[in-house]
């Protein structure tokens, strides 16, 4: 069917349509009608105008349109203190006449007018700059998180390079970025410069200074390090840093397994009251992770070494893993819920 027949059977079927026998509340049926599809097509078109994408094609409008404002009035401004030119036209900047009535107070002789005049306006537009400082901050915020997972991304692709310029661009975007100083470190680390690496790491912690998993993780790192140098002393140093972070971060099981190894490092430099003290510390973490075997490995360590270990809980009395009390609860519902179903099911037979 082509265009021209389904414009002749739209006509035809008009044709039936009687409209002079419409009367007042249909006309008014029908006018409120076009006016609510008009109203809705407004709506639509404002929504589509007004959307995020479209409130920032509108603001950079306004502020494409403000910057020629401003320099047309930068520019006649100049013009008047140099050359004295009258400044007699007015834009439409509120920028300008604030300036311009300035001037004019000055050549009238009335400088502390004019001076509180700019001193107004100037205060006015610091507000506007604070806000366009935090505006442009959490952009920037933004571009150096997606920075950072760019980075990661190269760096996963072993582009190291890469993956520097993207961590060292998110310094740049936000200067207190903790997790690229981290990064800048590892990456430091794994080319076997460690002393560049603790300075990054060094300014991670000051820029995070609560996060005690980056503490631990990267001094877990750099005790790494020094393990496949063969340097037991600086290891144990890095452990001894490592450990109580991720303890006090609720992560006990790395921190038994730091524990553990520093006290056989300890041990081995023959640090006699160290290394108990810091076997004692895995064998809690191990208790507070529930991990008896690790208990039972050190128990034995300190019992080897020569330590009373009779103020220690024995395993085997330990008692079992708690079942937390999301299943219990969980459990409890379901067999009430199961319960009331059975009553339904016998009440209906």
């Amino acid at each position: 069917m082509g265009d021209s027949q389904v414009w002749v059977l739209a006509g035809s079927t008009l044709l039936f349509i009687d409209i002079g026998s419409y009367g007042i509340k249909e006309w008014l049926a029908i006018a409120a009608s076009v006016i609510g599809i008009g109203g809705s097509i407004f709506g639509l078109w404002r929504g589509w105008r007004y959307s995020k994408s479209q409130i920032v094609e509108r603001l950079l409008e306004y502020l494409r349109d403000e910057e020629s404002k401003i320099r047309d009035a930068r520019n006649r401004i100049i013009r008047r203190l140099r050359g004295g030119e009258l400044l007699v036209s007015e834009p439409s900047h509120d920028f300008y006449r604030e300036v311009k009535d300035a001037l004019d107070e000055l050549a009238s002789g009335d400088p502390q007018q004019a001076e509180g005049r700019l001193e107004t306006f100037a205060d006015h537009l610091g507000s506007d700059l604070k806000l366009g400082q935090k505006y442009l901050s959490n952009v920037n915020l933004q571009l150096a998180t997606i920075l950072l997972v760019r980075g990661r991304s190269a760096k996963d692709r072993s582009e190291a390079t890469a993956a520097r310029t993207a961590w060292e661009s998110a310094l740049q975007l936000y200067s207190e970025d903790a997790e690229a100083e981290r990064y800048l470190g590892e990456l430091a680390l794994a080319g076997g410069d460690v002393k560049t690496a603790r300075k990054h790491f060094a300014r991670a912690y000051a820029f995070a200074p609560d996060d005690k998993i980056l503490r631990a993780e990267t001094w877990e790192q750099v005790a790494g390090h020094y393990q496949r140098q063969g340097l037991p002393k600086v290891e144990l140093k890095a452990l001894v840093e490592c450990a109580p972070n991720f303890s006090g971060a609720g992560a006990h099981g790395r921190a038994a397994a730091a524990y553990a190894r520093a006290g056989e490092l300890g041990a081995q430099l023959n640090h006699i009251k160290q290394a108990p003290e810091l076997w004692r510390e895995a064998f809690e973490n191990f208790r507070l992770s529930a991990d008896h075997e690790g208990m039972s490995a050190i128990w034995q360590k300190l019992k080897d070494f020569g330590e009373d270990v009779s103020d220690l809980p024995k395993i085997d009395q330990l008692p079992g893993r708690h079942v937390p009390w999301f299943w219990i609860r969980l459990a409890l519902e379901f067999s009430i819920l199961g319960a009331a179903a059975g009553l339904i099911y016998l009440n209906l037979r």
